[in-house]
């Protein structure tokens, strides 16, 4: 499956993704705050890194979702790597396993010019609510967008 994920990838700098990955049986490990932050603390090491900016992201108990802009000459496969291969590494070395946390590969979606980026961000944010994790995005702790 993650080879066929592959195909037609483009890493464009400049260009906005929607990102999405999920853990490896769609285990909720980031129902656990600490475990969740960890992903947000790679997140940010990867745009001080310069690799790129992050426009709406949001943490789900068994999955994410990145609203991005690839900046420099990055790729995008190597940076969903590095903040995948990370945020394994440190969650399996604190939960004292091995063999990783995430299923293989990821879905892009390049956001074309005529979509509207601040409905996708919305629509991203929005996750928790739609899976009725909360009632109101006030109560949810792992999202964020420039836009609300």
């Amino acid at each position: 499956m993650a080879k066929t994920l592959t195909k037609g990838r483009r890493s464009i700098t400049g260009q906005v993704y929607l990102i999405t990955a999920c853990t490896k049986n769609r285990e909720p490990l980031f129902s656990n705050f600490n475990l969740a932050r960890v992903v947000v603390n790679h997140m940010k090491k990867a745009q001080q890194r310069g690799d790129l900016n992050f426009v709406s992201w949001v943490i789900m108990p068994d999955h994410f979702h990145f609203l991005i802009s690839l900046e420099g000459d990055s790729n995008l496969s190597d940076v969903i790597g590095y903040i995948k291969g990370t945020t394994s590494h440190q969650i399996c070395k604190r939960l004292n396993r091995q063999g990783g946390i995430w299923q293989a590969g990821f879905h892009d979606h390049a956001i074309r010019n005529e979509e509207n980026i601040i409905d996708v961000a919305r629509y991203i944010v929005a996750n928790p609510l739609r899976a009725g994790i909360v009632k109101s995005l006030k109560q949810y702790p792992h999202w964020d967008s420039i836009y609300l």
